[in-house]
């Protein structure tokens, strides 16, 4: 939990670090840069506030990841947020007095009941998609049918095109292929589902974000994994509470008129069709050991980088730098890909944008490199894997060092996001493979257990013939989808291997 420890004679000095860093950016009025804490406010005091809060953070957050990733969405994540949530409810009836919105939202985003990084990121979620705006692909977010939509495509010949040259009768909800993956005789535990969460009054629809998987990982870094409790058994209890998904509430102050339960109207393409109910076995037959394989890898993940939690000694400037950086690249990307990719290389994107985001801003922050590649993920993820690639001799490399030298002594919190396998199992089984197996190799993976580690084809190509919300499929926007999708550009791999 993140607390302030060093005495301030200010207004904030009864407040948590973040709650502290919410209410002076805030009253600085700058919501990008603010939470940088850099003081250069004219004010004396004020400026002296920011000095000692950016000092504390840096004491918070030393050699303490999980503190350093809940800072970087508490603090400046909070005070972004606040902005977006100010344009979009400022102007809906019954919200008049800003100090209750202001209060409400605090309450709500948990900065003031000192919640969890990953109560954060599911409440942050909420907001990140509020809007009638569809499809519902918002910053690091993804609005899934939860069943089948009603289409007449939904009775066409078994011979019909559809994504990756297969029928369309193969199109699913998401949850009917994550469960179809658990049941498989090769299938185990999808990560997706670790990122998924359902939204209070949005029906038929639930949400898969980055965010709460950056959010579960500053949980899971808070085990410790040499300790003489189980450690095996804490990291299993910690994902259980994640999946089967959670639902959470909308903002109590904005109630009915939250923009993301307005659009649940008669008429949408989400309305069902007959026969489509979801099976109870996604939601209640999830056993203790369906994580055994994911948690075990997690505590191999966290026994390897605790040797390197001394080399975090992060500034706010940094942490700032590294939210600001995510939740505009997320921003982006989405506006990019939204009705051109499916659900698998949407949650890749956003995978490579938070990792990008740490790469870039930590290598900037502690390196004299003069030729960073600062461009984020955009159009393909081989936007992110050619920045490691020397063009001359097509070899992996970062500066003078391979990959493998992304060092962790040097950019600890790049390496502990690099390698943890919560992120890995987002990522395409081919395309990004020469970069992150040599990432495994350093945490000593024997070659036949590095494809655990990824997103596999089987589950990969059902994610992608999976239904996004606000998204209206038809014989010809399918065609169009796998045009813009999976092509020999964007994986450099014939469609038809990628459907095997």
């Amino acid at each position: 939990m993140l607390a302030s420890n060093n005495a301030r004679r200010t207004s904030y000095e009864e407040l948590s670090i973040a709650e502290a860093v919410f209410e002076l950016s805030i009253d600085e009025g700058d919501k990008d840069t603010s939470a940088y804490l850099r003081p250069q406010s004219n004010d004396d005091n004020r400026a002296k506030a920011f000095a000692s809060l950016s000092a504390d953070v840096a004491g918070a957050c030393a050699e303490n990841p999980a503190a350093a990733i809940h800072y970087i969405l508490a603090g400046p994540g909070s005070v972004s947020l606040f902005g977006l949530a100010s344009r979009l409810y400022n102007n809906k009836e019954g919200i008049e007095d800003k100090g209750e919105f202001k209060a409400s939202y605090k309450r709500y985003i948990g900065i003031e009941q000192k919640e969890t990084a990953l109560n954060w990121s599911r409440h942050a979620s909420v907001l990140l998609v509020s809007s009638k705006l569809r499809p519902h692909i918002k910053h690091g977010v993804c609005g899934l049918n939860v069943r089948k939509p009603r289409g007449e495509f939904l009775d066409a010949s078994v011979n019909s095109p559809g994504l990756n040259h297969q029928p369309l009768a193969n199109y699913c909800s998401i949850r009917t292929a994550i469960e179809g993956y658990f049941n498989a005789p090769n299938g185990g535990f999808p990560v997706i589902a670790l990122s998924m969460m359902d939204i209070s009054g949005s029906r038929h629809r639930t949400y898969s974000s980055v965010l709460n998987i950056l959010g579960l990982i500053s949980a899971l870094l808070e085990i410790d994994p040499s300790g003489q409790e189980n450690p095996l058994n804490k990291i299993r209890t910690a994902i259980s509470k994640v999946y089967p998904s959670i639902s959470v509430s909308t903002p109590e102050l904005w109630g009915s008129k939250t923009p993301i339960l307005e659009g649940n109207m008669v008429g949408e393409v989400e309305k069902l069709s007959p026969g489509n109910e979801v099976k109870e076995s996604i939601k209640n037959g999830v056993s203790d050991n369906s994580f055994d394989d994911i948690s075990e890898r997690v505590l191999l993940w966290l026994s390897h980088v605790k040797k390197f939690y001394s080399n975090v000694t992060p500034s706010s400037v940094l942490l700032g730098k590294i939210w600001i950086r995510i939740y505009f690249s997320l921003e982006k990307v989405s506006d990019a890909i939204s009705g051109k990719f499916c659900t698998a290389s949407i949650m890749e994107m956003f995978a490579l944008c938070v990792i990008n985001s740490f790469y870039v801003e930590e290598l900037a922050y502690y390196s004299s490199a003069s030729h960073l590649d600062r461009v984020n993920p955009l159009h393909s993820s081989d936007e992110f894997y050619n920045k490691f690639k020397d063009r001359d001799k097509g070899e992996l490399k970062l500066g003078n060092l391979t990959v493998v030298g992304i060092d962790p002594n040097m950019m600890p919190l790049t390496y502990i996001i690099v390698t943890c396998p919560l992120f890995l199992g987002l990522l395409h089984p081919v395309n990004g493979r020469d970069f992150f197996e040599s990432i495994l190799k350093s945490l000593g993976i024997n070659e036949e257990d590095r494809t655990k580690w990824y997103c596999d084809n089987l589950m990969w190509n059902s994610l992608e013939r999976t239904f996004i919300y606000g998204v209206k499929y038809t014989k010809e926007s399918l065609v169009d989808k796998t045009e813009a999708s999976i092509s020999d550009a964007l994986y450099g791999l014939p469609r038809e291997q990628l459907a095997n």
